[in-house]
C-alpha cells in the first residue's frame, strides 16, 4: 500500500499536479498515519493476548479454590469477576482507551462462557454441552450487536458450530456421545464443508444490513477456512476423502443440507457479492460437496470407485486445485486479499500433499526428502513473489 501511494505521489508530481514541497508534506503525513496504525495494531494484539491470559488466570484461580467454596460463595465470586470485567471495560472506554476497552469487552465474553458452565455445575443444572454453547453464543451475539464488534461474532461462529454438532446428542456433561459429533457418520463431520459454505453465504447476506455487518467478516473468514480445510485435507488420500464424506443421512444431516442449499441460493440471488463470479463459485462448491457425499455400497461412490482406479480421485484432486486457483483469480478481481491468501495457501498445500504422496511411492525416502526440500524452497520463493505482486495489484 505504501509503495502504491508513493508511486501515485510521484506520478502527480510528474504531471505537475503537485509541487515537490507538497509531495514531501503528504509523504510525511502518510508516514505518521502508518506509524499510528502500526501502534494501534500492536496495542490490539497486546490487549487481546492480555485479555486471554487474564481470563485464563481468573479461571485457574477460581478452579483451584472451587472445591472449598460453598454454592453461595461460588456464585458471588463468579458475579464479582464478571462485574469487575464489565466495569473495567466501561472505565477504559470512558477514558478513551478504545483498543483496551475492546480487549476487555472481549474478555467479558470469555468470562461469560466460563460462568455459564460453572453456574450450571454449582447448582447441578441438567445443562448439556449444546445448551451451554447456545447460551454462550447468544450472549456473544448480543454483545456483538450492541457494540457492533466483529471480535464477539468471531467467538459466536465456532460456538454456533459446536451447538449444531452437539444438539440432539448426549444427556449430560462429557457423557454419552458428546464428543462424537465431529467423528460419527451421523454427526457433523460429513457436512462440515457445507456448514463452512453456509457461513460464506451468510456473510453476503448480513453485509447488506448495517446493523448486522459486524458479523460479515468473521462469517467469511470462518466459512472459507472450513471449506478450504475440508477440501485440501481430503486430497491427502482417497480413504480419507471417503471417510470424511461418508454420511448416514440422519435427520440432522438432511436438515443441514436443506438449510445450506436454501442459504446458498439466497446468497446467490440477493447477497452482497463482491464479484459476478462469486455466484457460480458458491454454486460450484455446493455441487462438489453434495456430489462427493453420494452413497454407494456402505461408502461413498468416490471411495468405492477409487478403490479400483485412481482416475476419479485424481479428477477430484484436480478439481479442488482448480477451485483453489479460481479463488485466487476471484480475489484479484474482487480486490479481496483474504480470498487471495486462502487460494495461495490452499494451492501450495495441495502441491506439497501431492508431491509427498507420489514421491513416497515412487522414490527412496531419503531422495524424496532431498528433492522435497529443494521443491519447497523453490515453491516458497515463487509463492512469496506472486503474493507480493498480487497484493500490489490489489492495493493500486
Amino acid at each position: 500500500m505504501r509503495r502504491s501511494v508513493h508511486n501515485a505521489l510521484q506520478h502527480w508530481l510528474g504531471e505537475g499536479l503537485l509541487t515537490a514541497e507538497k509531495v514531501r508534506e503528504l509523504g510525511e503525513s502518510l508516514e505518521k498515519v502508518d506509524k499510528t496504525q502500526d501502534s494501534g495494531r500492536l496495542a490490539m494484539i497486546f490487549g487481546t493476548v492480555g485479555a486471554v491470559l487474564t481470563g485464563l488466570g481468573v479461571i485457574l484461580f477460581v478452579a483451584s479454590n472451587w472445591a472449598t467454596m460453598s454454592p453461595g460463595v461460588r456464585t458471588a465470586v463468579l458475579l464479582t469477576v464478571y462485574g469487575g470485567v464489565v466495569v473495567g471495560a466501561v472505565f477504559a472506554e470512558r477514558r478513551g482507551l478504545v483498543v483496551v476497552a475492546d480487549a476487555v469487552w472481549f474478555l467479558s465474553t470469555l468470562v461469560l462462557g466460563a460462568n455459564i458452565f460453572l453456574m450450571a455445575q454449582t447448582y447441578n443444572l441438567s445443562l448439556t454441552m449444546w445448551q451451554g454453547t447456545l447460551a454462550w453464543m447468544i450472549g456473544a451475539l448480543a454483545m456483538g450487536y450492541a457494540r457492533q464488534s466483529a471480535a464477539q461474532a468471531a467467538v459466536a461462529v465456532p460456538l454456533a458450530i459446536l451447538t449444531l454438532g452437539w444438539a440432539g446428542g448426549g444427556s449430560g456433561w462429557f457423557f454419552d456421545d458428546q464428543f462424537e459429533f465431529l467423528f460419527a457418520d451421523d454427526g457433523l463431520r460429513p457436512v462440515l464443508g457445507l456448514v463452512g459454505l453456509a457461513l460464506t453465504g451468510l456473510s453476503t447476506l448480513v453485509a447488506k444490513r448495517d446493523d448486522l455487518s459486524f458479523a460479515q467478516l468473521p462469517c467469511f473468514r470462518w466459512g472459507t477456512f472450513i471449506v478450504a480445510a475440508v477440501l485440501v485435507l481430503t486430497t491427502v488420500h482417497v480413504e480419507l476423502a471417503s471417510a470424511m464424506f461418508n454420511a448416514d443421512f440422519s435427520t440432522k444431516q438432511l436438515g443441514i443440507i436443506v438449510a445450506v442449499v436454501a442459504l446458498v441460493a439466497a446468497a446467490a440471488m440477493s447477497g452482497k457479492l463482491e464479484s459476478a463470479a462469486s455466484r457460480p463459485a458458491m454454486i460450484g462448491v455446493l455441487g462438489l460437496l453434495l456430489v462427493v457425499m453420494i452413497p454407494y455400497q456402505d461408502t461413498t461412490w468416490l471411495g468405492f470407485e477409487a478403490g479400483n482406479t485412481h482416475v476419479l480421485f485424481g479428477l477430484y484432486v484436480l478439481l479442488v486445485l482448480g477451485m483453489a486457483l479460481f479463488s485466487i483469480w476471484l480475489g484479484i478481481n474482487a480486490r479481496n486479499a483474504r480470498l487471495v491468501n486462502i487460494g495461495m495457501v490452499s494451492t501450495t498445500l495441495l502441491i506439497i500433499i501431492q508431491y509427498f504422496g507420489w514421491s513416497f511411492e515412487l522414490l527412496d525416502r531419503s531422495i524424496a526428502f532431498i528433492l522435497g526440500g529443494i521443491v519447497l524452497i523453490t515453491l516458497s520463493v515463487f509463492v512469496e513473489k506472486q503474493r507480493r505482486r498480487i497484493m500490489a495489484q490489489i492495493a493500486t
